[in-house]
């Protein structure tokens, strides 16, 4: 929460007064979604110059607030602003001092910051203009730069998010999630997640949201496809798939839903996947030197094509762009050894894995000494 900035000393009745800080910004929903947003919580400037009294300081960089999932760009600024200019140019001696910058913000995340611009420099310090037209800084100092932290869960109720109030650590969750990731499987979403630790963990309801642009982006509508049973109580690792079977044209966001045996709930994380771009194919299958990537469904796809061994070592990684007309996109591999490898293929718009299959290389010849 960015304070403003203290006043300029005054004898002679031309001071200026302080900014306000950037105050505080908190966003708790579900996802963000679009293209380009911004969060500003900047200190104001302090753009007002003294004449032989002291310059106010400017005002600090607020605090912003992130419990949500990103799936845009998101510009979040908390700046701090300039100290004030004093102008003492009308007269002899030594002036009584320009004001400070205001110091750089805090921006707190619930997660990481994948799809976040930060900003949180502090501001530059004001300048005094002396009796020979010499800008000095005259003792006042640029804002110190704020900084980033991960790892804020805000949660509570009837609209008190109690663990927020005080910054301090939220109660355990009823499971610790480990991973939750979509997969293509012939053509349908398969949602696989996994969990480190249940305690009282009575089932998972699958929950589907579609977007639909109403003049832009309309907001997220939360359905269920169906429940899988939970552990109940485990200290062991789970594993858990769910396949949705009828799945919305175009791009969907499903999350799973925990329910205890006493009824409360929590969500996870939000996963985004495309139906148009779930059906790509690589062939030949066993193949020479050369594997063909190609996918039938009129878009574009931006991928990333990747070849792993039986050791689990990667030894290929190429971002490709895959016709969406049918065509094929040529992936020489002159010199990957003969043996069996696993192909994947992930699109890197929505993080989904569209191909997991294996391949073998054979016909690699042996030079002549």
């Amino acid at each position: 929460l960015g304070g403003g900035g203290g006043s300029g000393h005054a004898n002679n009745g031309t001071a200026t007064g302080s900014t306000n800080g950037g105050g505080m910004v908190i966003i708790k929903t579900g996802a963000i979604i679009g293209n380009y947003y911004s969060i500003l919580a900047n200190g104001n400037d302090n753009l007002t110059v003294s004449g032989q009294d002291g310059a106010g300081g400017a005002g600090a960089g607020g605090t912003v607030l992130l419990d949500v999932q990103i799936f845009c760009t998101l510009n979040v600024s908390v700046n701090g602003g300039r100290g004030g200019y004093q102008d003492f140019s009308c007269c002899e001696g030594n002036p009584h001092g320009p004001g400070g910058g205001g110091g750089g913000g805090i921006i707190w995340s619930s997660s990481s910051f994948t799809g976040i611009n930060a900003s949180f420099t502090g501001g530059a310090e004001g300048l005094a203009t002396t009796d020979v037209g010499v800008k000095v800084q005259f003792g006042a100092t640029a804002g110190m730069n704020g900084n980033t932290l991960i790892g804020l869960v805000l949660q509570g109720s009837n609209g008190l998010p109690s663990c927020y109030t005080s910054l301090v650590e939220c109660p355990p969750l009823p499971i610790e999630m480990l991973s939750f990731k979509i997969v293509c499987s012939s053509g349908k979403p398969k949602l696989q997640w996994s969990t480190a630790s249940e305690s009282n963990n009575d089932y998972f309801t699958v929950e589907r949201a579609v977007h639909r642009p109403l003049g832009g982006w309309g907001a997220l509508g939360w359905a269920s496809v169906g429940t899988v049973k939970g552990a109940g109580n485990s200290s062991m690792t789970t594993n858990y798939t769910f396949t949705d079977a009828a799945p919305a044209d175009g791009i969907s966001y499903y999350r799973i839903k925990q329910t205890d045996y006493n009824g409360s709930s929590t969500v996870s994380n939000i996963v985004s996947y495309n139906k148009n771009v779930c059906g790509v194919s690589v062939y030949p299958n066993p193949f020479d030197e050369t594997l063909y990537v190609s996918i039938g469904t009129g878009i574009p796809v931006n991928a990333l094509f990747r070849i792993v061994n039986v050791l689990g070592q990667e030894v290929c990684l190429r971002n490709i762009i895959i016709p969406g007309d049918g065509t094929s996109i040529e992936i020489n591999l002159p010199l990957l050894a003969s043996g069996m490898y696993v192909v994947l293929v992930n699109d890197t718009d929505n993080s989904t894995l569209l191909l997991n299959t294996k391949v073998v290389r054979t016909g690699v010849r042996v030079a002549e000494k």
